[in-house]
């Protein structure tokens, strides 16, 4: 039924999301995923729901450039393409996306899944490929 994953990176945790291609219908995951574990967390989701794609949130200043985070993200991705060498990964804009989450909650787990819902949201959207 899913087989879109959307990441969330962060140094602390991670958000993550779920989403379908065809129905376009998106699930924020519903466990705490710490950074430490994300890899292990994210294959297991990967394995269990037959994901097709991964979408990550990819961190722009205002003017488009890169932020002190995107470097991260570069590392994160080229381990997520040596695990898994088959999927496609995609990165999208995740200006806001915290923002938006921070107004439907305070809790700090959620916001960062609420937060990759929102960035799969804007991907199907209007980045979708």
């Amino acid at each position: 039924m899913f087989d879109l994953l959307v990441i969330d990176w962060g140094s602390k945790r991670v958000g993550l999301a779920f989403g379908s291609s065809d129905t376009e219908l998106v699930i924020p995951y519903n466990n705490k995923c710490s950074a430490n574990n994300a890899l292990s967390i994210i294959q297991y989701e990967i394995e269990k729901r037959g994901i097709k794609k991964i979408i990550i949130g990819w961190p722009t200043n205002f003017q488009g450039g890169s932020t002190r985070v995107t470097k991260k993200i570069e590392e994160f991705v080229i381990d997520l393409k040596e695990q898994f060498p088959t999927l496609p990964i995609y990165t999208y804009d995740e200006r806001n996306s915290s923002k938006h989450a921070k107004t439907t909650t305070n809790d700090k787990v959620m916001i960062n899944h609420l937060s990759a819902v929102k960035i799969l949201q804007d991907w199907l959207k209007f980045g979708r490929r």
